[in-house]
C-alpha cells in the first residue's frame, strides 16, 4: 500500500502543483484584476449614481427659492445651462395649476421629454414611468408661491428606449 501512495504521489505532483498554481491565478484575477468586469461592479456603480440624482432631485423640490425664480422666469441663461438634463443627470418641470383644473407649463430643462400628467391630488408622489422615450423615476411636489400654485416634477432616466434604435 506504501508503495502504491509513493508510486502515485510521484506522477502526480505536477499535476497537483498545476492545480494549485491555477487556483491562486483565478483567486489573484478575481479580487485584484478582474473585479471592475463583473455584474455587481457595474450594477453597484449604477446605484450609487441614481441614487446620487435622486437626493440631487430631493434637494432641489424643497429649494423654493431656486423654484420661485424658475416659476416667475427671472433666471439667467447661465442657471438655466446649469439646470439642463445633461449637467443635472434629470429633467425639471413646473407647472401652474390652474383654478379650472388645467396645468400650464411655465418651466422645462428637457425637450427630449413631455411630463407626465397627474390629475388626482392622492397620486403617488414617486415611482416607476414608462414614458414614450423610456423608463424614469418620477417624483413630484406641489408647492405655493405667493397666491399661485404650482407642480413641480422631476424625472430622473432610467432607460431611454427610442421607437428609431441603430
Amino acid at each position: 500500500m506504501r508503495q502504491f501512495l509513493q508510486q502515485r504521489w510521484r506522477s502526480n505532483k505536477f499535476l497537483l502543483g498545476a492545480v494549485v498554481l491555477l487556483f491562486l491565478a483565478a483567486f489573484i484575477l478575481n479580487r485584484y484584476i478582474l473585479r471592475t468586469t463583473s455584474a455587481a461592479y457595474y450594477a453597484g456603480r449604477i446605484q450609487r449614481v441614481f441614487e446620487k440624482r435622486e437626493k440631487e432631485a430631493e434637494q432641489t423640490l424643497k429649494d423654493t427659492e431656486r423654484l420661485s425664480t424658475f416659476a416667475r422666469g427671472v433666471y439667467t441663461n447661465e442657471e438655466l445651462e446649469e439646470w439642463t438634463e445633461e449637467n443635472k443627470g434629470f429633467s425639471l418641470f413646473i407647472s401652474e395649476l390652474q383654478p379650472s383644473g388645467f396645468r400650464k407649463l411655465i418651466f422645462w430643462s428637457t425637450q427630449s421629454v413631455d411630463p407626465p400628467l397627474i390629475r388626482s391630488r392622492d397620486a403617488v408622489r414617486a415611482g416607476l414611468l414608462f414614458l414614450k422615450n423610456g423608463y424614469y423615476y418620477h417624483r413630484f411636489s406641489d408647492i405655493a408661491i405667493g397666491d399661485k400654485r404650482y407642480r413641480v416634477q422631476v424625472l430622473i432616466p432610467i432607460l431611454y428606449k427610442y421607437f428609431v434604435e441603430l
